[in-house]
Parts: C-alpha cells; structure tokens; sequence
C-alpha cells in the first residue's frame, strides 16, 4: 500500500512552486480541525492572509515575529511535510536538508494552508452574510 492508499482521502491538488510539482491530499477531519485550532491559537489573524492565498512578504514577517518559535516550526514543518515534492513524501527528519531557501519553505506553507481551508473559510464568510 502506497502512502497516499493509506491516508485514505482521494482529494489531491497540486502545484508548481519555483519548479517543484507538489502535490497534496485533503486531510480527514481530524488533521484538518486540530492544525486549524494549531494555526488560530498561534495568531489568528496573521493566518488568514496565507489560508486565503493572499499573502505578501509583509504577511510572512508578521506571522513569523508573532508566533512562538517552536509553534512556528512546528506548524510549518506539519504543513509542509504533508505534501509530496516530485511523488516523494516530505519528512521532518530531512526538512532542513531539502528545504535551504526559506520563501519556498512560506510558500509551500501557504500553499497547503490554502488548500486545507480556503474553501472552509469562504463557506464560513457566506453563512456570516447570510445572517
């Protein structure tokens, strides 16, 4: 059974970031809901802008500064480490060894932010409308 059999989702979205293919599954709702609650209770606001997809170099600083340190790399490293680069699934163990330009690290983190929630929070601002 390969890695992605296991994960039993077949959801996946990919991209090109600098390059590289990337692909991700959907989390189940588990993973989804317990990183979301991760993501908020580091900074909630300074999340948003990477779950909409609408994030600048502003963004990423503000992020990083407020974010306790050992939250940040554990937030970002569960985020990137999700995805699979080129059909090979990222791993913790070699993170720093694949990852040496930290604006991809931010924009893959991003990008798995915003296919994990975009859509969520987007239904979310909808059901606030409709009130």
């Amino acid at each position: 059974m390969n890695e992605e059999e296991k994960t039993g989702v077949d959801k996946a979205t990919n991209a090109v970031i600098d390059g590289k293919v990337y692909r991700v599954n959907a989390w189940d709702a588990t993973k989804a809901i317990k990183f979301l609650q991760k993501l908020l209770q580091a900074s909630a606001e300074d999340s948003i802008p990477f779950i909409q997809g609408d994030y600048d170099f502003s963004s990423i600083l503000r992020f990083t500064k407020n974010v306790d340190d050992d939250v940040l790399m554990i937030l970002i490293q569960e985020a990137v480490c999700s995805s699979f680069r080129d059909g090979t699934r990222l791993d913790s163990t070699t993170f720093n060894r694949d990852f040496k330009d930290i604006m991809h690290v931010y924009k893959v983190f991003a990008w798995v932010c915003e296919v994990q929630y975009k859509d969520f929070f987007a239904q979310g601002l909808r059901m606030n409308e409709e009130k």
